[in-house]
């Protein structure tokens, strides 16, 4: 077999080039194939795209931008939305989440052009490890900011890598642009912008290049400046955050994280690539192998440092949050892990075919781990909450009255409802288009936040009307009585938001129990899984008794 040398690799036959694009190219239509199952199958908005299409529906671009402090991400996102919906794409749920596909895709070719700034062959490793994640496939398409900051973020790293070889003024603007992008997208991407601007500096200094740290840390500074305006935002989150935040342990980000990318056989693999990875870098970077060049040296530090430095960064930051975290968080961690183990691997067996071959084998056997649960997850409808309006609305009667827990789902219900009864929900509150975290820190200052919902509950049954109960309630054991917590922070519990609404809604439900008679479910259906974080229940109730008596 001739061999066809190119810039210091070994080409050992064009047949296995042709095999790595046939499968590459499989993986883009099994993607393309999960993408538009997710758009046929998510269906109604959840509660977190609900509350970031109605801060991007505001008329007026300042008044949402004084709205920042209801959401997660910083202005990118929403001006991206609220440009869709402008152009008149933001009339269904079906127009809405045909964004959400886009960015989708967008993170599909965002790897692959990654791929290509450090010289890689077809992104195997890191389409089907990162890309067909359930995770990523669920979540980074919704109609939400993440799949746009994982877009963003690996812009900026191939931006940054570009601008660490070769400082030319386009390679400068670039990276500002990626920069600013990155960071107003979401604001984890700037503890990785600095991992990215220290392996770059790392790498000039081995160098010599003193000129490239000044323009990495120039680069880095534009972007901390464009965040500035947010100061207010997080002031604003400060006045409220404390209700949200409790003590997390590492333990909890491994757990998580495993759960992000499907469970311990994966995070088996992650944890092996990663070492691999890892010790191929190593050796590259400090090893004095002439058949390596200062290029794929200088990667080879790159790399490591920055994913390390950017993975630390993140830690601690999600660390200072210390807010409990859900798998999605951990997608752009996932998508710098991904392109490492894809650039390391490269690098090990570019000059091998046995290598490439093993490359191949180990696609194909996560594949077979990740796709099915990808398939599954692209089958799910992201609420009920939908379906349960309209049982409602077609049942209910005027005089009745819906009482819907948790409170947070109502911004979901609020969207969907169109019944003629009222609807509160346990706590109640007169904001209905976001999460008024706020306005529930306020409550838990005040002695009987629920006493008006218990009066409208009372008031309802004892004039023979009906309650529709969404997702139930939780009924205490006979004889027991619910515990009355204290106006915060004095309570034992101090600023516990769980706390207060887990005590709240066993008052809403002692109450029920003691002077409802009936209770009767009502079944909605629904084809297909549902989305645990929005999968609620419907009963009724009915009847009246003022004597404290045993649960429906």
């Amino acid at each position: 077999m001739k061999d066809r040398r190119r810039g210091g690799d070994v080409d050992r036959g064009p047949g296995l080039r042709r095999i790595e694009f046939g499968l590459g190219l499989a993986l883009l239509a099994l993607l393309l194939a999960v993408r538009l199952s997710v758009l046929g199958h998510a269906g109604a908005l959840w509660r977190d795209e609900v509350t970031s299409v109605n801060l991007a529906s505001t008329p007026s671009l300042l008044a949402m931008l004084g709205l920042l402090h209801f959401d997660s991400f910083p202005a990118l996102w929403l001006l991206v939305l609220h440009s869709w919906i402008a152009l008149g794409f933001g009339q269904t749920d079906l127009s809405l989440r045909v964004l959400g596909f886009l960015i989708g895709l967008g993170v599909v070719g965002m790897i692959l052009w990654t791929a290509r700034q450090f010289r890689g062959g077809v992104p195997l490793i890191s389409m089907v490890l990162f890309a067909m994640s359930p995770t990523v496939v669920l979540f980074g398409g919704e109609v939400r900011g993440y799949g746009l900051g994982v877009v963003c973020l690996l812009f900026v790293l191939g931006a940054m890598w570009n601008l660490t070889e070769d400082p030319a003024p386009w390679s400068i603007v670039a990276a500002v642009v990626a920069a600013v992008l990155a960071v107003q997208s979401a604001f984890g991407s700037s503890i990785f912008l600095f991992g990215f601007c220290l392996a770059g500096g790392i790498v000039a200094l081995r160098n010599r290049r003193g000129a490239s740290i000044g323009i990495l840390l120039g680069v880095g500074a534009v972007a901390a400046a464009s965040i500035l305006p947010y100061l207010r935002t997080m002031a604003r989150y400060g006045e409220w955050n404390m209700i949200v935040q409790s003590p997390i342990e590492i333990s909890w980000f491994f757990r998580k994280f495993t759960e992000a990318v499907a469970g311990s056989p994966m995070v088996a693999v992650w944890i092996v690539l990663f070492v691999f990875s890892t010790g191929v870098c190593l050796r590259r970077a400090f090893r004095d192998d002439p058949s390596v060049s200062r290029r794929e040296r200088d990667l080879a530090l790159f790399l490591p440092v920055a994913t390390a430095a950017g993975l630390i960064g993140f830690v601690a930051y999600l660390k200072t949050l210390s807010v409990p975290t859900q798998s999605w968080y951990y997608m752009p961690a996932m998508a710098i892990l991904a392109v490492y183990f894809e650039a390391a691997v490269d690098m090990a067996v570019r000059r091998s075919v046995p290598g490439r071959v093993l490359r191949m084998v180990l696609v194909v056997a996560v594949g077979l781990l990740t796709v099915p649960e990808a398939w599954r997850g692209a089958h799910m409808r992201m609420t009920n909450l939908d379906r349960v309006a309209a049982e409602i609305a077609s049942r209910c009667a005027p005089d009745d009255l819906v009482v819907l827990t948790p409170w947070y789902a109502g911004v979901t219900f609020e969207r969907y409802y169109r019944g003629k009864a009222p609807w509160v929900s346990v706590p109640d509150f007169e904001e209905r288009r976001f999460q008024p975290y706020p306005d529930f820190k306020r409550k838990m200052t005040e002695r009987e936040p629920i006493r008006p919902v218990l009066e409208r509950i009372g008031r309802t049954l004892e004039s023979g009307h009906k309650i529709w109960l969404v997702n139930g309630l939780p009924f205490l054991p006979e004889g027991q009585r619910p515990e009355a917590l204290p106006p915060a922070p004095h309570a034992p519990v101090g600023w516990s938001l769980g706390a207060y609404e887990w005590a709240w809604v066993r008052q809403a439900a002692y109450f029920v129990q003691t002077h409802a008679t009936r209770l009767e479910s009502i079944p909605v259906p629904v084809e297909g899984p549902v989305n645990p974080f929005e999968n609620l229940t419907l009963e009724v109730i009915g009847g009246w008794r003022r004597a404290e008596g045993s649960q429906p």
